[in-house]
């Protein structure tokens, strides 16, 4: 994910301050640059960056917040996996309660932004966890995050009906959105995600 300079320092200035608390040094955050960009780190883990710039993404559609994913990436440890469950389940607990305090407040639209944002960020807390496969925190963390999301999709403004598809001797959880009762004018894509459905897409919009 490619930053301008003044967005850089800004992140680096927010990661001093969220980590201003924290009495134990880790590794800084690196800026890897060429003659024409630099791409700012949030982790000197690679990995760890790389997972942390997608959930940072997240963001574009409310499901994650810039400066929550900054306070985490300042205070995740490189490399610690404990780490990192520990400071994104402190924000989806956290995120969590305000959604609830909202909801209680009738602030239906911040409550349901918050509950998606608390559900994202359950489901990074398990992340790096699955390399136990009994861990139980794999579990209580699943449910969280299906309560936080399907609290969340209640308050949509058109809120999808949850249906069981049955299958072999198992069933599989999934919402309906059913489709609008009459067509819209215009034209329509009618291919599937393929590249067929991206140049109709493009062909759509000039």
């Amino acid at each position: 994910m490619i930053f301008s300079r003044q967005f850089i320092a800004f992140s680096a200035a927010l990661v001093a301050v969220a980590g201003a608390n924290n009495n134990q040094l880790y590794p800084p955050n690196v800026t890897l640059s060429n003659s024409t960009t630099s791409m700012y780190q949030l982790s000197s883990d690679a990995e760890f960056a790389f997972i942390l710039e997608e959930y940072l993404s997240l963001a574009n559609e409310e499901g994650a917040a810039t400066g929550e994913i900054l306070r985490a990436a300042a205070l995740i440890e490189p490399g610690n996996m404990e780490s990192w469950y520990k400071e994104f389940k402190f924000l989806g607990d956290k995120i969590g309660a305000q959604a609830k305090e909202a909801e209680s407040n009738s602030a239906w639209i911040s409550a349901r932004k918050a509950y998606f944002r608390s559900s994202s960020y359950y489901r990074a807390a398990d992340f790096f966890l699955h390399g136990n496969q009994s861990d139980p925190r794999i579990y209580t963390l699943w449910d969280k995050q299906s309560q936080a999301f399907n609290k969340a999709v209640k308050l949509l403004p058109k809120p999808p009906t949850f249906v069981q598809l049955k299958a072999t001797n198992f069933t599989v959880p999934a919402y309906f959105y059913p489709a609008a009762p009459e067509l819209p004018p215009g034209k329509k894509a009618t291919h599937g995600k393929t590249t067929a459905y991206h140049n109709c897409w493009h062909g759509l919009r000039r």
